[in-house]
Parts: structure tokens; C-alpha cells; sequence
């Protein structure tokens, strides 16, 4: 009895023990089949990007920088937490044996062919001790960014490059990730422009937000949460948070978009005064969408040259001086080298200075009849404009996208 009792506990030792291996071995087949499909992922991720952006530099840059610095988590749960991590985090021939990620340098080859195996150092930058600087620095290099970037973005009209869509995607993942989710829907895209719209005035905004409760309580709840996440956007960061919502707002039926349009301009009209960020806001936002959802029929181009609407451009590009400078003799010296530098001497600076922007209006409602080589000389010297001391705002970026789309000349964000 007792040697039959002893070959079932041996047995079912056996049984336990092969179940075991058998275990073990799932488990490595497992993990090594989870391994390799992660890293191929990697690999479309990768490829995504690319495609994404358009900016395969960018995207082999930043992995040349990692390369440089290193990517191994000092961490006994580093392994555990492997497929999270934008590069590969653990060491040692097992764990890369079950990496979640291709090596850096196939990676980059991948993106690069020609890379020659350099990565690029990454330099530790001492922090700034006056916030005040710190702050400064960084509307310094935002400037000194975009005053290239405009320059070369105005000659890939309707062709972004690589670079453009690069600097456009970092910044608007700057953006904080909730407002970055409303930008990316129809409905809740209506609310992050309104709030960009909201009056800092109290008594104005609380008449804006009576208006828009009467409309529509859930589009005042969530303009309300947007407002709150747009008091913290930087000035550089409003025009990729626009571009991102025109591209949501594209799907809006018809009735929607009405609605929707006489929302913002009864929020701009609240305080009866039109800034320019209001009058960009609305040519930028507006004048596309008029014309998909056809409330207007796109302009007949009836004007071959420059001497045909020479008094728009006068009238545009003197009012676009005045928003630069504001000494009349210093706006008036940026027109006269602008015109100067384009071979359009014989335009001339018109000194009516306006209360509102009245002339904006007038002059590219004349301007959209022209030929398109019209139009694109008109935007090439607003650029050189804006650039003239060298310095492209956040504002001057805003608004020479809304001339350009009042124009139909799309160009790359370049923010």
C-alpha cells in the first residue's frame, strides 16, 4: 500500500514539475514573442512620426541625443515598466534579450541611412536664477526662431517643410494635454476659441458668459474649464492651438457652424472694440470656414498686377507698420524700405491711422480679387514687414496667418 501511495506522490510531483517547465518555457516563448512585436512597433512608431511631422531630422536628432546621454533607468522595476519608455531602458544580455526596444542606432538608421554613427552630445544648461531672465531668454529665442523660420515658410506656400511642421508639432505639444484634447474635437474646439475670445474684464465676460448660458449651457461649462487652461498659454502657443481647432471645426455641420460663428461674433463684439488679436482670430478662423460652409462664394480674380490694388496695399501694409512701431516716423521708415527692398517704390505710406482695423477689412477684401502672384508679392512684403527689426512676435505671426488665409495662401505653422 504504502510503495503505491509513494508512486502517486511521485507522480504528481512529476506532473507539478513538468507543468513548471512547461510554464517556464511559456513564459520565456511569451515574453520573447511580447519583445520582438513591441520592438517592431517601435519601429512604426518610429516611421509614424516621421510621416506625422515630416520631420525626419528632428526625429533622428532626438534619438542621436539620447544615444548620447543614455537611457538606462537605475531602477529594479525598470524591466517591468520597459515598453513605456521612449528608448531602451534596461542593460545586460537577458533584458536585451527581452527589449521592448531596437537599439538606438537601427533605430536611427532606419530614419537616417546615411547617419554615420555620431550621436549628438547633450549639454547640461545651469539654471537661471532670476526667473525674470529665464523668462526674457525665452521669448528671446522664440524670436530669433521664428524670424527664420517665417522667412523660409512664405517660399513653401502650400508646402510645408520638414522643419516648419517640426517647430509647429513641438510647440503645440507644449500645450497643456486637456486644452490639446478639446483643440482635437468638433464640439469642445468651439469652447478652447471662445475662451481665447473671453474678456479679461470682469463685467465683459460675465455679459459674455450670460450670452453663451442662454445658447448653450454645456458650451459655457466647457468654455468656462477652457478659460481656465488658456490663462496659462503663452502668446507663442495661440496660433498652433487655432490651426489645431479650424481642423476640428472643419467637421461641423452646416447649422452647427452658423451657430458656432455667431457666438464668436457676438464674444469679439462684447466689449465694442475690435483688438487684433480679434480681428486676426476671426480672418484666420472664419474666412476658411465661410468658405467650406458656403456662406460665400470664393472672390473672383479679376486683378493682374500691383498697380491694381494699390491703394489696399498701402492701406494694409501701413496699418500693418503702425501695429510694430509706435513712433509714425518709425512705421513709416519700415514701409519705405519694405516697398523699398520689394521694387514697389512707388507705393506710398498712408498716414490715416485708424481707431479700429476698418482698413484691414477693406484692404484684403480688395486684395482676395487679385491674381495669386499679386497676392503672394502682397504677403511677401508683409513678411518682410513684420521682420523688419528683426523680431517676429507671437502677435506678428498671428496675424500674418490671417492674411494668409484671407488670401488662400496657406502656409506652414511656423511658431
Amino acid at each position: 500500500g504504502s510503495g503505491k501511495k509513494g508512486d502517486a506522490v511521485g507522480a504528481a510531483i512529476m506532473i507539478a514539475v513538468g507543468f513548471t517547465v512547461i510554464g517556464f518555457i511559456g513564459t520565456f516563448f511569451g515574453e520573447l514573442i511580447k519583445a520582438m512585436i513591441s520592438r517592431q512597433r517601435e519601429y512604426l512608431a518610429d516611421a509614424s512620426a516621421v510621416q506625422y511631422t515630416r520631420y525626419p531630422a528632428g526625429i533622428a536628432n532626438a534619438l542621436k541625443k539620447i544615444g548620447s546621454a543614455g537611457s538606462e533607468i537605475a531602477s529594479v522595476d525598470a524591466s517591468s515598466y520597459s515598453h513605456f519608455y521612449f528608448a531602451d531602458g534596461v542593460q545586460g544580455f537577458w533584458d536585451h534579450l527581452f527589449s521592448t526596444h531596437p537599439e538606438l542606432s537601427e533605430r536611427i538608421l532606419r530614419i537616417e541611412p546615411g547617419w554615420d554613427g555620431t550621436f549628438i552630445p547633450v549639454v547640461s544648461k545651469p539654471v537661471d536664477a532670476v526667473p525674470e531672465r529665464k523668462e526674457q531668454r525665452k521669448k528671446e529665442v522664440f524670436a530669433a526662431v521664428t524670424t527664420a523660420a517665417v522667412l523660409d515658410a512664405i517660399d513653401r506656400v502650400g508646402n510645408p517643410g520638414a522643419e516648419n511642421v517640426g517647430r509647429a508639432q513641438a510647440l503645440l505639444e507644449s500645450i497643456s494635454k486637456p486644452l490639446r484634447t478639446m483643440a482635437q474635437h468638433p464640439m469642445s474646439s468651439r469652447a478652447v476659441v471662445l475662451a481665447l475670445l473671453t474678456a479679461p474684464e470682469y463685467s465683459i465676460r460675465e455679459a459674455q458668459f450670460a450670452f453663451l448660458g442662454a445658447h448653450s449651457s454645456v458650451l459655457l461649462n466647457q468654455t468656462k474649464l477652457a478659460a481656465q487652461y488658456a490663462e496659462h498659454l503663452g502668446e507663442g502657443q495661440r496660433l498652433p492651438l487655432l490651426l489645431q481647432c479650424i481642423v476640428s471645426l472643419k467637421t461641423m455641420s452646416p447649422a452647427q457652424y452658423e451657430e458656432f460663428r455667431y457666438c464668436v461674433k457676438t464674444f469679439a463684439d462684447a466689449d465694442d472694440a475690435l483688438s487684433l488679436f480679434e480681428w486676426t482670430l476671426e480672418h484666420l478662423l472664419l474666412e476658411p470656414l465661410d468658405l467650406q460652409f458656403r456662406l460665400r462664394e470664393t472672390p473672383k480674380e479679376i486683378h493682374t498686377h500691383i498697380g491694381a490694388v494699390r491703394g489696399a496695399i498701402e492701406s494694409f501694409l501701413s496699418e500693418a507698420a503702425r501695429t510694430q512701431y509706435d513712433a509714425g516716423d518709425a512705421a513709416r521708415r519700415a514701409f519705405d524700405e519694405t516697398v523699398r527692398r520689394a521694387g514697389a517704390t512707388a507705393l506710398r505710406y498712408d498716414d490715416r491711422a485708424s481707431a479700429d482695423y476698418a482698413p484691414f477689412d477693406r484692404a484684403v477684401r480688395a486684395l482676395q480679387e487679385a491674381k495669386p502672384g499679386v497676392r503672394k508679392k502682397v504677403l511677401d512684403m508683409t513678411v518682410d514687414l513684420l521682420s523688419h527689426d528683426g523680431v517676429v512676435s507671437a502677435s506678428d505671426l498671428e496675424l500674418l496667418h490671417a492674411l494668409a488665409s484671407t488670401l488662400r495662401l496657406p502656409i506652414p505653422q511656423v511658431a
